[in-house]
């Protein structure tokens, strides 16, 4: 593991790390709904909320990562974003697009 961990990007490892802290969340709840511990309500979703969502994946955040953000499993955060409408495959695609642009090196053009 720590050779693989070595060939690893600094991006894939913060990808991994997110998706087991998000592992570990659903477990921990799962294993509270099992033991009939219910401490989890539902949450309500404010303005703020919404509109942080949207900005997020707009700059191009994982699904993942606005759950650990939220501190929510992710099946909340695509109920949310269905039932308001918020498209999250199009933002996502907009900010790669984005990003894509950035990384093109501008032509200096004079105008001799």
């Amino acid at each position: 593991m720590q050779n693989a961990a070595k060939t690893l990007t600094r991006q894939q490892l913060e990808t991994l790390c997110s998706e087991q802290q998000n592992t570990i969340l659903m477990l921990r709840r799962k294993i509270s709904q099992l033991e009939g511990v219910t401490d989890t309500e539902r949450r309500r979703w404010s303005t703020k909320d919404l509109g942080l969502i949207t900005s997020m994946f707009a700059q191009g955040a994982s699904v993942s990562d606005v759950a650990l953000f939220f501190g929510v499993e992710m099946n909340a955060i695509y109920s949310i974003c269905q039932r308001k409408g918020i498209r999250i495959r199009t933002l996502q695609h907009r900010a790669r697009q984005n990003s894509q642009h950035d990384d093109v090196p501008l032509k200096l053009v004079s105008n001799v």
